[in-house]
């Protein structure tokens, strides 16, 4: 038992820091590893084995989904620098993740052990802060790795261990039903509404570590509604290191990004094809169309892959130069406006023949 608590005490205190892995200005989704008690922003996750996360991130999906990994100080006793506590740690965290705000595609994150139990706690500031709404929606998707949803056994072994183990905030927190714990399980379980089968997955540790299981079957389950716990043949340890993209950890991952860019295209082109309708009327009818009709395109360019944007941005200059042409009377002014308004409604046309195209790739 006590080979477990010296091992977590060889890591090295780092400051909080968000490692970008892979990045791209196509990239509609954002996935946050979150590693846990004793973790690493890349051994934790297999990052520096090869082929690892990253390598099938690639593979299925490309440059349409960037890849981070969190990294901070976490341990179970004061003589390695010690912890914050899950309310520190998680404003520490957010601060770090806020930057993140600037952009405009959704998150999904990937937490491992203390690190699902930190997103939590994440997720229950931003329900707390008006001025996190933004955040908030954002927040698309969750795998749940071994996370201890009720505490763990383990950590009451450096309870008995007192004065000599000098436990951290961290220590207290993991064991079996803590109050602090146990309350930010309650409030989750009640509060889940946006997870479900599609965005979120639960896998669930089988083998011991050291003679212990550090998670067991019903401190594993953060209850949320549809989504079943999945037995993973690994220890707390080898669970967040797959070694192949057939394993049930990758598996899970695919799934939920593959669900959450089917429904952010879905939601996305159909407020798209509400947009370009309503232009496509006013080009019809002749109505005067002034330039905030057509900038609403702009956020649009944003959400959509690189071959759509510049299908985007090809209408914008159209549009533009068809209302910049002054209404009066003359063949030369009038061949002109419809000239302009014939390459504007066949740019207009391609647009939503792209749109269509896009969502039946899905």
């Amino acid at each position: 038992m006590f080979s477990i608590l010296a091992s977590l005490t060889k890591r090295k205190a780092v400051q909080t820091l968000e490692m970008t892995l892979t990045s791209s200005a196509n990239a509609e989704v954002a996935v946050v590893f979150v590693h846990g008690l004793n973790g690493d922003p890349i051994k934790t996750w297999g990052f520096d084995r090869s082929p690892n996360w990253m390598t099938w991130i690639a593979e299925h999906f490309g440059e349409r989904v960037s890849v981070s990994s969190i990294g901070y100080n976490i341990s179970t006793t004061w003589w390695k620098k010690g912890s914050m506590s899950i309310q520190d740690r998680s404003t520490n965290l957010l601060s770090v993740l806020e930057k993140r705000l600037d952009d405009n595609i959704p998150i999904v994150f990937v937490c491992h052990s203390y690190g699902g139990l930190l997103f939590k706690n994440i997720y229950r500031m931003i329900h707390d802060y008006a001025n996190l709404t933004r955040f908030k929606e954002r927040i698309a998707g969750v795998l749940f790795i071994a996370t201890p949803h009720r505490g763990s056994k383990a950590a009451n072994f450096v309870g008995y261990a007192g004065r000599l183990w000098r436990p951290t905030h961290v220590a207290r927190e993991l064991q079996l039903n803590d109050p602090v714990i146990a309350d930010l399980n309650l409030w989750f379980r009640n509060n889940s509404e946006l997870f479900h089968a599609n965005n979120a997955g639960i896998l669930k540790e089988t083998l011991s570590t050291h003679g212990l299981l550090i998670v067991d079957d019903s401190s594993s389950d953060p209850g949320i509604t549809g989504v079943v716990p999945v037995a993973v043949d690994a220890d707390h340890i080898d669970i967040c290191k797959p070694k192949s993209a057939y394993e049930v950890q990758f598996l899970a991952l695919r799934r939920i990004l593959a669900n959450v860019m089917k429904a952010k295209r879905s939601s996305c082109g159909a407020e798209l094809n509400e947009t370009l309708e309503k232009l496509r009327h006013c080009l019809s009818s002749g109505e005067h169309l002034d330039t905030h009709d057509f900038e609403v395109l702009e956020k649009f360019k944003q959400t959509f892959p690189q071959t759509l944007t510049a299908s985007i941005a090809a209408l914008q200059q159209h549009l533009t130069d068809y209302a910049s042409i002054p209404r009066g009377i003359g063949q030369a002014i009038y061949r002109k406006r419809s000239s302009e308004k014939i390459k504007a409604e066949t740019s207009l046309m391609n647009l939503r023949r792209a749109v269509e195209e896009m969502g039946e790739q899905f």
